[in-house]
């Protein structure tokens, strides 16, 4: 029986240990919008401390159960199946509790028996029925009570029910009967049924008045409606492309101050930076960009924006920062290449290296590591040509000339360049 249990237990680890350690530094990326932004989500059933926009950079490949709540919208939900490795996107529109209509600028709007307010032109309206109608020059639009039905059924019941038990009452009362008892059994059971239609009279009516009561609208001021927010990134993309930056600059900041969860924010925001970045206020400009990447990661623009603040960076000669900006991408833009981003990065480390020759270790990994990676890319000679200059730099002429001996190209200016490098190190080692 203990070698059974000895058994089994060595097959259970046999079997388990090889998936856990496949499944290690395999997790899955994950970037969530919502139309708008700014929703509640739980992964899982787990409430994440972030609002969407969300990038999730944990999670575990399978799949998972994403759930949306925000105020004054139907909470919804959606399953993704995530693969090892990989970075998705979900973006779920939701569905308003609400409609907004729009009116003439007029005065003369009834809502529910009330006035609506003036200096608006639009309004947010709780779903559901409503009845509207032109009465001279007054528009009265009022909503339609779901059981309105039952209550002017009541309405009609309670009378012909009171009429019912006063009929049977004077009959009672003028007619003599056989029996001693002042009200028959017929008119005491009228009298208890016409309660019971009271009573639903009274409870339906007040449901009604709380539902009348409810049914509050709230004004939409006019810089905050939704379609104002496209209007105005529509027109500053015309002053951008026409290199009116301080226009542009005026239209995209409205934006930024009156729909902070539109989408058109963080593309307001992006732009913004953009324009900063040209008039050479260059911290605002990171500032901005560090924004986007931290609290409106977009799938479509995140990327762009981590390659946009390491040039920043560089700018400024901030060149650890642009490295690290570098790192943070995830490649989900396919504007962008893992090769063409690691030879940026290589180029950035030498810049570095000309005011800082602590560096080249640096370097030198990097173009190493390029030529590994991208054995077969159409630059792997150059990568190894580069490789090679950088050791002998380091003053391992011996490594360098082993590289080069193997680069073989048609490229003519890149073998110039190579035989230079060797008649360089070999003319060093005669000395």
């Amino acid at each position: 029986m203990q070698l059974k249990v000895v058994l089994l237990t060595i097959f259970f680890f046999l079997a388990v240990i090889p998936v856990l350690l496949c499944q290690e530094g395999k997790e899955a990326l994950l970037f969530i919008t919502t139309e708008p932004l700014g929703a509640g989500v739980r992964i899982d059933g787990e409430p994440l401390p972030q609002a969407t926009p969300l990038l999730l950079r944990d999670l575990l490949p399978g799949p998972h159960r994403v759930e949306f709540t925000k105020k004054g919208f139907e909470s919804a939900g959606i399953t993704i199946d995530l693969e090892s490795g990989e970075t998705s996107s979900i973006d779920v529109a939701l569905d308003a509790r609400y409609f907004s209509p729009s009116f003439p600028a007029r005065n003369d709007i009834i809502y529910n028996g009330t006035d609506l307010y003036e200096g608006w032109d639009q309004f947010k309206f709780p779903n559901g029925s409503y009845r509207i109608e032109q009465k001279g020059d007054y528009l009265y639009i009022d909503p339609i009570y779901p059981k309105q039905g039952i209550v002017t059924g009541l309405h009609i019941a309670v009378p012909l029910s009171l009429l019912m038990s006063g009929i049977l009452t004077a009959g009672d009362l003028f007619y003599e009967r056989s029996s001693t008892r002042l009200f028959s059994p017929g008119t005491i059971t009228s009298y208890a049924v016409s309660a019971g239609v009271v009573s639903l009279d009274i409870i339906f009516s007040l449901g009604k008045r709380r539902f009348l009561r409810n049914r509050r609208i709230d004004p939409i001021p006019l810089e905050s409606a939704p379609q104002v927010a496209q209007e105005y990134y529509t027109r500053a993309e015309g002053f951008l492309s026409l290199g009116r930056l301080t226009e542009a600059l005026r239209d995209y900041s409205f934006i930024v101050q009156h729909h902070n969860d539109s989408a058109y924010f963080p593309l307001a925001l992006y732009k913004i930076a953009k324009i900063h970045n040209i008039t050479g206020e260059y911290a605002l400009a990171a500032s901005e960009l560090n924004l986007i990447l931290t609290d409106y990661p977009l799938p479509d623009l995140y990327d762009k924006t981590c390659k946009n603040l390491a040039d920043l960076y560089v700018r400024t000669e901030q060149f650890q920062k642009g490295i690290d900006q570098l790192d943070r991408m995830v490649f989900y833009d396919p504007l962008y290449s893992k090769e063409d981003i690691d030879r940026y990065r290589a180029d950035i480390l030498e810049v570095w290296y000309g005011s800082d020759e602590s560096v080249l270790p640096r370097l030198i990994s990097s173009y190493v590591t390029m030529v590994t990676a991208y054995a077969d890319s159409a630059q792997t000679n150059f990568y190894q040509y580069k490789t090679a200059f950088y050791l002998q730099q380091a003053g391992r002429g011996d490594a360098a000339l082993k590289i080069l001996n193997t680069i073989s190209t048609a490229d003519q200016s890149l073998s110039k360049l190579i035989e230079a490098l060797k008649e360089r190190i070999q003319g060093k080692e005669g000395r």
